[in-house]
């Protein structure tokens, strides 16, 4: 625990894993410069702005795919609750990309996708928000552009038939915006979404569910990360809590009634957003675009040996300024989504290690602060050290 679950204590000293070699504690990511390109990621050769997924290799093909929010017909951020969708983009060259569009997945509206293989081969699960079918009428056009091509509406596989759809038996009790689809292939089908739900809240896990991270364990239980708010509405509050199910189609019920980090007074809008969540060999741990005391300039890690009590880093786990192997540089204003890929999965156990890539939603300009969240935004892939 004193090398944060990242690194072994070795003669009283820390010794790190590469990617979280950024500081003695181990609980900051180390990023390869000399390998970042400043094509990498995903960036719309058409243009349509994106906002954040994470990538996994499919032994089918051998490419990596990156399951992104996507928004449609040329609009942009603040247009999200529209215009969001989720679109497939593959690399040959690996998992920081570059990443080029193959397939719309989910139709609007979709939102904050992440992506899982399941046990033993037996198909990929992609959770999400909204996943709900949008009336045509209500999707923006912010350019005239016709509903075709990369990031269009009604290209692809749009999230229908084939895949086994999920069907709750017993119908839980707590509804939330989560859900969740299935395909046998990492290109589809995919089934309808279907509503993820909860079996009990908590004072501070009361409601609004949503921007679920699921980390598959060999049974086919699984172990969610996901964001809710308080009961008390006058705390504003975005808080990450844990739960878990028998199976990805839920229902889960709370591991703790807690967030993994509590509130504050000075916490305006919550302590945390985003949550990405894994286990590796050593514990479980989550990286989150952090609230508090603002949202700017705020990565937070947190780090547990059973996935119920939690310790935050008190450092920021990684910093907003990209840099590049031919010595340039970008610092960028808003840095959100963050998911990671691994190198190593051992499938005995269902763990995830070797860290390779940071994924991140961002926008360079100050347009993405001001004037209704406007302005181009993409999703980043960052190169960690080996």
């Amino acid at each position: 625990m004193d090398c944060s679950l990242n690194g072994g204590c070795v003669g009283g000293r820390c010794v790190c894993d590469a990617a979280w070699s950024g500081h003695p504690n181990c609980d900051v990511l180390a990023f390869d410069e000399g390998r970042q390109a400043r094509d990498l990621g995903y960036r719309n050769a058409s243009g349509y702005s994106s906002w954040g997924g994470n990538a996994i290799l499919a032994g089918e093909d051998g490419l990596h795919h990156l399951f992104v929010a996507q928004f449609a017909r040329k609009c942009e951020l603040g247009d999200y609750g529209t215009n969001s969708l989720i679109v497939r983009a593959t690399s040959a060259t690996g998992p920081a990309g570059p990443f080029a569009w193959a397939q719309d997945v989910i139709l609007p509206f979709a939102h904050n996708p992440t992506v899982r293989a399941l046990p033993g081969g037996a198909g990929y699960v992609l959770y999400m928000i909204g996943g709900t079918p949008s009336d045509p009428s209500s999707i923006k056009n912010c350019s005239n552009a016709t509903a075709a091509g990369a990031g269009g509406v009604g290209v692809g596989s749009g999230g229908g038939g084939g895949g086994a759809a999920a069907v709750e038996e017993d119908p839980p009790i707590i509804s939330s915006s989560i859900r969740a689809s299935f395909a046998p292939s990492i290109a589809g089908p995919w089934s309808a979404p279907a509503a993820v739900a909860f079996t009990n809240h908590s004072a501070m896990l009361w409601g609004g569910a949503t921007n679920p991270s699921p980390h598959v364990h060999p049974d086919g239980s699984v172990t969610l990360a996901f964001q809710m708010q308080p009961q008390d509405a006058r705390k504003h509050w975005e808080l990450v809590g844990v739960a878990t199910a028998a199976s990805w189609r839920g229902p889960f019920s709370l591991a703790s009634p807690d967030p993994v980090t509590p509130g504050g007074p000075l916490c305006v809008a919550g302590r945390d957003e985003d949550p990405f969540l894994w286990q590796s060999p050593r514990g479980y741990h989550i990286i989150t675009h952090g609230m508090c005391p603002d949202a700017v300039h705020q990565a937070h890690y947190k780090f547990s040996l059973d996935g119920v009590s939690w310790r935050t880093s008190p450092r920021q786990t990684y910093d907003y300024t990209v840099r590049f192997a031919d010595g340039g540089s970008n610092s960028l204003l808003r840095v959100e989504r963050p998911q990671l890929h691994f190198a190593t999965h051992d499938a005995a156990t269902g763990t995830f290690s070797n860290a390779t890539t940071l994924y991140n939603a961002v926008c360079e300009g100050l347009k993405c602060i001001v004037g209704g969240q406007t302005g181009y935004t993409h999703t980043w892939a960052r190169v960690l050290k080996a």
